[in-house]
């Protein structure tokens, strides 16, 4: 039976580094990466079913060259094999010398196995002068393990390709007129070779050999063409066997990482404590840096273009009088400016020399703490849509450089995933720290968001928990998942609409350039974030494919992206289980009316069946704030921000937002549409 891992300990153990684990665990056989299946395919394929003994020599886990490999001699011999070698393989390896002869042979036909994987299966003449097999395991395209198949006796008067008798030559089946060889006469010279050094008299080993291997399993050329057939399906199998479990591992890893970061929302539950959130991220950074084998993991808030202070938010591995979370320590602002452009504008990992921003207190720190005179380390921006700061986290080790390359390849998409759970934790708390600030104005909107915030974040604790302490099967996992997914996408949400009402009042948008955007673009990226929310009600976001069709408009991008998924969200939410929301939108001329010029532009119309606006609630719903009664019964949650921030966009712009409610005959449902108008010049 599979062992259960239950403890993110066990797994980080396993997986560190984003490391292939060996195929089979070698203090506990039934632990490895395919656990019981493997046994499964040995005792009841290749030996019970082909008769085919089977040995496994496990590769390193860590990434070490072929030759050190040999060196080293980290191919290990399985010990589960050992008991189904032949009884002439047995008897040998059981003696000093002839074990040392068959674990050289077994070590360096591993090598030339992953020399040549791209051939799945090679065949030899072992040393000891049987015919065997090797068959290369990978994942990843990394060999996990090598699997030796044999030994088959070469039968009699058989012809083999002339290089197979060689040292290190290998079986390829024969040209068409090409010599071969015999294959059984280099056997018994080999064989008597062994005599002589294992001290034995003559024709003892031979005598073994003629009665432990019967004719059954004597060979031929063209039967090592049919068992290497046979060997490559099974490699496949276990290869894509080992393969989806080490992704299916490994992401369980990212996910309990994951669920630790976000856990350290869970003071935001009970008060407004960013100290205590700060303190919690950093006990999920433990793990980011046993996964990635870091010594520390320090995360960042670099100001704004007008801001002179990076902010230690959290940090692991780092010491607090040096580093304490929360405070800001004054920076040049030409030092900050380069330390932006270097790591900002890639938007991607970088590594950068800590001595080239020592100017820069927080490094100064960091460059004392190295042990080497490069001192390198990878600078990440974290995925957080804040305008008045870029988030970044440090990764380093103190005793050797750190480079974007050596993190792995296969670990981009882990690192990912955990950048983005630290900066949704770190964007709704400084949130939070704004809305902290501005707390005389807003009274009311907090209160909302706190309560917003604390269902999802408490959905989150809860499947976390279930999940951390191994309370779930394996089938519900991937659902658990999901629903961690699916909150954090709503905790998303309230956050981008909160930032968006937070800088219309600063009157960041007044001093951006409207640039030119594509309709049909914008709307179904924003509908992607509505998808889980629909489907879980059966509803339909359906958007004209005309627009598609469209030129781009000019607009200020950020308040169009959010005024669009205010308007699917507020439909989406409003609506009735099992209907449709609709997304269309017509190009409008200019007119002269009464000597007076009518701009063009657009109109884009969002129409859902539901509850209705009553006619004395159509001017008070785009107030902030404001919540109609039959929304509040419907669904209680709510900041009352969402057409607010609609409204403005369209003052912004000179345009309008409008609002039509029509029930349905013969039923207690509303047809409700907004129309919203955007001017544009040349329309």
């Amino acid at each position: 039976m599979e062992k259960r891992i239950d403890s993110i300990d066990a797994l980080l153990t396993k997986y560190a580094g984003g490391q292939m684990p060996p195929l089979v665990d070698m203090e506990n056989p039934r632990a490895g990466l395919v656990n019981g299946e493997l046994l499964q395919i040995y005792h009841s394929g290749l030996l019970a079913k082909h008769s085919i003994p089977l040995g496994i020599l496990l590769a390193e886990r860590g990434r070490v060259s072929l030759n050190e490999k040999w060196k080293g001699g980290n191919f290990r011999l399985n010990e589960l094999a050992k008991p189904h070698w032949p009884a002439f393989c047995t008897k040998l390896r059981e003696t000093l010398i002839g074990n040392e002869i068959c674990e050289n042979c077994d070590r360096r036909q591993a090598i030339v196995a992953e020399q040549m994987k791209e051939n799945g299966v090679i065949t030899y003449l072992c040393d000891n002068g049987l015919v065997d097999y090797a068959t290369p395991i990978s994942v990843k395209d990394q060999v996990v393990a090598v699997l030796l198949c044999g030994q088959f006796k070469p039968r009699e008067g058989s012809i083999w390709n002339p290089e197979f008798i060689q040292p290190g030559g290998l079986f390829r089946p024969l040209e068409s007129g090409e010599e071969g060889v015999d294959a059984w006469a280099a056997s018994l010279r080999r064989v008597r070779d062994i005599e002589q050094r294992v001290g034995l008299a003559e024709g003892t080993l031979l005598k073994s050999l003629s009665d432990s291997v019967n004719p059954a399993v004597e060979t031929s050329p063209q039967e090592v063409v049919d068992l290497q057939e046979l060997l490559r399906h099974a490699a496949d199998q276990l290869s894509d066997l080992a393969s989806s479990t080490y992704e299916l591992e490994k992401g369980k890893v990212v996910n309990q990482i994951r669920n630790h970061i976000t856990s350290s929302l869970v003071p935001l539950g009970a008060s407004e404590d960013s100290l205590a959130v700060w303190k919690g991220l950093s006990d999920g950074l433990a793990y980011v840096t046993r996964y990635f084998m870091l010594d520390y993991c320090l995360i960042l808030s670099l100001p704004g273009e007008n801001g002179r202070e990076i902010r230690i938010l959290s940090h692991l591995g780092l010491p607090q009088d040096k580093f304490p979370m929360g405070k800001s320590l004054p920076t040049a602002k030409p030092s900050l400016s380069r330390l932006r452009d270097t790591v900002c504008e890639s938007e991607e990992p970088v590594s950068i020399v800590l001595r080239d921003h020592k100017d820069l207190p927080i490094f100064d720190q960091l460059h004392h703490l190295h042990k080497k005179s490069k001192q390198q380390v990878v600078v990440i921006p974290l995925p957080a849509r804040l305008e008045s700061a870029t988030l970044v986290m440090v990764l380093g080790r103190f005793k050797q450089d750190t480079e974007v390359s050596t993190l792995g390849s296969d670990d981009c998409e882990a690192l990912d995933h955990i950048a983005e759970a630290i900066a949704l934790v770190a964007e709704i708390v400084l949130l939070v720290e704004e809305l902290d600030r501005t707390a005389s104005a807003q009274a009311l909107f907090l209160e909302d968001v706190a309560h917003n915030i604390r269902t999802p974040i408490q959905n989150i604790v809860f499947e976390a928990e279930v999940l951390t302490r191994g309370l779930a099967f394996s089938e519900e996992i991937e659902r658990r998942v999901r629903r961690i997914a699916a909150q954090v996408r709503r905790l998303h949400l309230m956050s981008e609409k909160a930032w968006t009402l937070v800088n219309i009042d600063r009157g960041v948008f007044a001093h951006e350039e409207k640039v030119l955007v594509y309709v049909y673009q914008t709307i179904m990226e924003q509908r992607k974030s509505l998808l889980d929310l629909a489907e879980k009600r059966n509803l339909q976001i359906s958007v004209d494919r005309k627009l598609e069709n469209w030129s781009a408009i000019r607009v200020n991008k950020g308040l169009f992206s959010q005024a669009v998924l205010n308007l699917m969200d507020n439909a989406v939410k409003y609506s009735r289980d099992g209907t449709e929301v609709r997304v269309d939108g017509k190009r409008v001329p200019g007119d002269i009316v009464g000597g007076k010029h009518i701009p063009g532009g657009v109109i884009l119309s969002f129409v859902n069946r539901g509850i209705p606006v009553r006619e004395e609630e159509k001017d008070k719903i785009f107030e902030r704030y404001y919540r109609a009664d039959e929304a509040k019964d419907w669904i209680q949650m709510g900041t009352g921000i969402g057409l607010a921030i609609v409204k403005a966009f369209a003052d912004y712009h000179g345009g309008n937002v409008e609002v039509k409610s029509e029930p349905v005959p013969g039923t207690r449902d509303y047809v409700t549409e907004f129309r919203i108008f955007i001017p544009q010049k040349g329309e």
